[in-house]
């Protein structure tokens, strides 16, 4: 019975014979120690050798206690080697069960138990401890209710709380943060579906000093999968979000000087553009003139140097573009063969001039169509080629493209520009397509230039995804190369594109009906069509088209969708309902190019769209595709172009410097750049727009709700037309707020702010034509 109730408790007992030294062990510890009975010495001596040497000492310490009578009995841990030279941990607990007359030991029995599995156990335990007590970051143990069981020495130095104040807590009660209710509600919500959750947190300590953790809990679960704890680590992250919070004020500051670069660069572009424009003009028109030999001379110097600072200043203006990342590169359909020989036209007259030939080529496998950006590539190999022809001195000057590989729709084409000219020692190809660097100081000298050319040809050839080098030697000339891998372009847009312009001619004689009410939109959009020998009706409303469409037929109207009476939809949508104007061409033109304003001008019955402010070559175009003149014997009162180009010359930007407050290029690109248009679209602007404020206020009382927006809307127009930005932005503004309900003070503070615009527009008009 007690041999069976000690195989419950699976220890080995052994029974020492002191008188002789012989030892008795039971099955389990043979068991134990994987011997078999007959395997094992029966000696003290034959056991004390397989105690582990760093044990040994200590065990007979112990027996040395009991053999001198100073104790009976004893409990050690120490290693023990089994048979196969593994050691195990035993707990070894004996006593002394009989002694001689004079008390000396007879007999001492006792038990082994295996403890190696508790050991590593404790061992881990211990080193999982000792981890977390040194671990820098806060450890945090809460029951399933959140209510705080354990917390490490970090959790005391980052929040400032001891541990007695911190157990049976819960974390948010420590004043763990200003997080939002909503923010421990999705942790909880994370944490008890038995996912880890993470993330940052704002806390405070009890100082009431606030600091960033990043923290990950988990959920700790039992054996039948039921979550039991809770364990926190966090990590103190203040400095990251600090420095990360000065990164992103640095980089603000970076965008903030680049815009204002940009803005710099832009109104130096306009500021310079425009005397620079007036001394080219106007130096061109005096060498026309009848000159001395002397004048002549100086006059064209002039001229030449104009051109050059120009040419500087575009490349500053296309070298900031890229570097603030601000240049785009399209990616259209285009004619290589067109792009050559615009090449040849530009680079042709200075090779002429310098006694130069020039030599162009295109290898006959190259495809004729491509996909790229075109004013990118010609700019690119203009300023090659000019740099060619500077360069050298007599000889020739080549550009040429060859196809390297053709792989489904791309091509990868290599270009080639090569001179006969000065060349470069390897030391001075080293210094090429750096800013503002040229090969020496003496070739500034010589030849002039910023050293912008190949440093923006470079860039331009990076950003369209290709490579650029050069191959040189001194005195014998250059060669720049570069590839691009460009896509197969639509031979049938290319096409569709060269014939537009014969389409628009196609226009002369077709009888219009314009339909708006804006004074200013029509008198520009009469002298446009008029001059394309069309024969035009204007009228004021949709009402009034209604009217005159029962007495004269047109072959299509133009159709403003803003006016009093009758808007265009409502007209439109009138005169679809006759059966006789099914196929009727109507073009919506207005300022708003949404795709919703779009859907609704089609849904009213509109063809198409016209933007405003009118772009001739897009107005045209559209006119172009819907517009047939039907057969008649009319003749268009107006040629058109009749208008002498040396009268068209004769003024320029220049005559409207004065006029800081418009966008004059602007103004005149959408009168066809004729000054005398421009001239009398400022005046109606002037005229009309005076009483703008009375005008608005009365339309605010207007039975009709859309008057006021009209009215804001027209003047968005009228100012987009003569290139007055300020005044576009400002009526917009006003044209929103008037589309909102309960905006009164913000329509009156914006009102004013327009009203000082526009009459500080006006009156600098009237200072204008005063002087003329």
């Amino acid at each position: 019975r007690l041999d069976l109730a000690m195989s419950v408790a699976n220890d080995g007992i052994w029974d020492w014979d002191l008188q002789t030294n012989a030892v008795v062990f039971d099955s389990r510890y043979y068991t134990m120690a994987g011997y078999e009975p007959d395997e094992f010495p029966y000696t003290f001596e034959e056991w004390q050798k397989r105690v582990h040497p760093d044990d040994i000492h200590p065990v007979m310490v112990l027996f040395d206690g009991i053999f001198l009578g100073r104790q009976n009995s004893y409990d050690a841990e120490f290693r023990f080697m089994r048979k196969d030279g593994n050691y195990m941990w035993i707990r070894a607990r004996g006593k002394i069960v009989e002694c001689d007359a004079q008390g000396t030991p007879l007999r001492f029995v006792g038990t082994h138990s295996d403890i190696t599995e508790s050991k590593k156990a404790n061992e881990q335990v211990r080193k999982l401890s000792r981890a977390v007590e040194h671990s820098h970051s806060t450890i945090v143990i809460t029951d399933i209710d959140a209510n705080i069981e354990f917390v490490n020495p970090a959790f005391t130095r980052t929040t400032g709380y001891t541990e007695e104040e911190a157990l049976g807590q819960n974390p948010r009660v420590l004043k763990s943060g200003d997080q939002p209710v909503s923010f421990y509600r999705s942790m909880w919500d994370t944490l008890s579906a038995g996912e880890v959750w993470q993330g940052e947190m704002h806390n405070k300590r009890k100082d009431d000093s606030l600091y960033w953790e990043f923290a990950t809990i988990s959920p700790v679960k039992n054996a039948k999968g039921d979550i039991t704890h809770y364990v926190a680590i966090k990590d103190d992250v203040t400095l990251r979000k600090e420095a990360e919070q000065q990164l992103i004020e640095a980089q603000k500051q970076a965008e903030a000087a680049s815009q204002a670069k940009s803005e710099f660069l832009a109104n130096m572009s306009h500021e310079i553009r425009t005397p620079m424009n007036a001394i080219i003009g106007m130096s061109e028109l005096t060498l026309q003139t009848d000159l001395k030999p002397e004048q002549k001379n100086y006059i064209s110097k002039v001229h030449f140097s104009a051109e050059v600072l120009l040419g500087i200043i575009n490349d500053i203006l296309d070298f900031s573009k890229i570097e603030a990342g601000k240049l785009d590169i399209e990616l259209v359909d285009f004619s290589l063969q067109s792009v050559f020989d615009h090449l040849e036209t530009l680079i042709g007259i200075k090779a002429e001039e310098q006694g130069l030939l020039l030599e162009v080529a295109i290898a006959d496998n190259v495809p004729e169509v491509l996909k790229g950006d075109p004013l990118r590539l010609g700019q690119i190999l203009t300023n090659l080629g000019n740099n060619a022809v500077k360069f050298t001195s007599d000889g020739t000057v080549t550009i040429s493209v060859e196809l390297v590989e053709q792989q489904g729709d791309k091509a990868t084409l290599q270009f080639c520009v090569a001179d006969t000219g000065i060349g470069m020692t390897p030391e001075q190809q080293d210094k090429l397509f750096q800013s503002f660097s040229q090969a020496d100081s003496s070739t500034t000298r010589k030849f002039g230039g910023t050293g912008l050319g190949l440093s923006i040809s470079k860039k331009l050839v990076e950003l369209m995804g290709g490579t650029i080098w050069v191959e040189s030697e001194a005195g014998k000339g250059s060669s720049f190369i570069f590839t691009l891998q460009l896509g197969l372009g639509d031979a049938d847009q290319i096409a569709a594109e060269l014939l537009e312009d014969d389409e628009q001619d196609s226009l002369r004689g077709a009888t219009i009906l314009l339909v708006e009410d804006n004074a200013l939109n029509r008198e520009l959009a009469l002298s446009l069509l008029e001059r394309k020998g069309m024969l035009v009706t204007p009228v004021w409303n949709g009402q009034e088209a209604l009217d005159i469409l029962q007495t004269k037929s047109f072959d299509g109207v133009l159709m403003d969708v803003q006016m009093p009476v009758m808007d265009g939809y409502t007209a439109t949508r009138a005169i679809r309902k006759q059966p006789e104007f099914k196929d009727l061409p109507i073009l919506a033109m207005t300022a708003n190019v949404m795709t919703g304003d779009r859907e609704k001008a089609e849904a009213a019955g509109m063809n198409d769209h016209i933007g405003k402010p009118f772009n001739q070559q897009e107005m045209l175009s559209t006119m172009a595709r819907w517009i047939r003149p039907a057969e008649s014997s009319v003749e268009p009162s107006i040629e058109p172009e009749t208008q002498p180009v040396a009268e068209k010359t004769e003024q320029s930007a220049s005559s409207f410097e004065d006029l800081v407050d418009l966008d004059v290029e602007a103004g005149l690109a959408i009168c066809m750049d004729d000054p005398e248009i421009y001239r009398q679209m400022l005046v109606m602007f002037a005229d009309s727009q005076r009483n703008f404020e009375m005008d608005f206020k009365t339309a605010q009382q207007d039975d009709d709700p859309k008057a006021a927006t009209r009215s804001a809307h027209t003047l968005k127009g009228n100012g987009a037309n003569i290139g007055a930005n300020g005044i576009v932005k400002a009526a917009q503004r006003l044209e929103i707020l008037c589309e909102e309900e309960d905006r009164s003070e913000e329509i009156t503070s914006a009102l004013q702010q327009l009203v000082a615009e526009l009459d500080q527009l006006i009156a600098g008009l009237d200072r204008f034509f005063a002087k003329k």
